[in-house]
């Protein structure tokens, strides 16, 4: 019998299968506690929470009036962090059977949704108008040099930086020195006043 070989069976391949833990929510055995239909109140969806939902909220808002006074669906929260206006997600997700209803802003603004929309990119027709309707700061005319000097270094910056630069950051050889309030204004041990 040599020469004939005899099947083997493959041996299954095991697989490593890691467990996930899903958070929950500790749910009491309340029998009040149960799933229920809520109100958006940026939409006005009615929208089904779970009773692990339905916990979570009510331990997050203090109370289930609370939690029911601040309900927004989680739509709405997707919109509502890309910056986008309350107004503008209520216009898109409101169904069409109902009419659009005031909303309250501080239940948003509690709950960190309510956010400042991002500097909108101005279109080309919205930059030329705004260069063309852009005109300089009036010159101002000095009567002395003195006025000069005192109007330019009242806000600690220097009149003269090369003359401060090149005397090894002194004012020693500066002729604004009597007018001069800048913050950098020093002298040497060897300046004679």
């Amino acid at each position: 019998m040599k020469g004939k070989k005899t099947k083997t069976k493959a041996k299954p391949v095991k697989t490593k299968t890691k467990i996930v833990k899903s958070k929950s929510v500790k749910v009491s055995d309340d029998s009040s506690l149960k799933s229920r239909n809520m109100t958006c109140i940026v939409t006005g969806l009615v929208r089904r929470v779970s009773k692990a939902g339905m916990a979570k909220g009510i331990k997050k808002f203090g109370g289930l009036n609370t939690f029911v006074d601040h309900y927004v669906s989680n739509e709405a929260k997707r919109l509502l962090r890309q910056r986008i206006s309350p107004e503008e997600v209520q216009k898109q997700l409101r169904p069409d059977n109902l009419e659009p209803f005031a909303i309250n802003h501080q239940a948003l603004a509690r709950q960190k949704l309510l956010k400042k929309p991002r500097h909108k990119k101005l279109t080309e027709a919205e930059a030329t108008l705004t260069v063309k309707n852009w005109k300089p700061a009036e010159r101002r005319f000095y009567s002395s040099v003195a006025e000069y000097v005192i109007d330019n270094t009242k806000n600690g910056s220097c009149i003269a930086p090369q003359l401060y630069l090149n005397s090894d950051r002194t004012c020693d050889h500066c002729k604004y020195t009597q007018w001069c309030q800048s913050t950098a204004k020093q002298f040497s041990k060897k300046y004679k006043r």
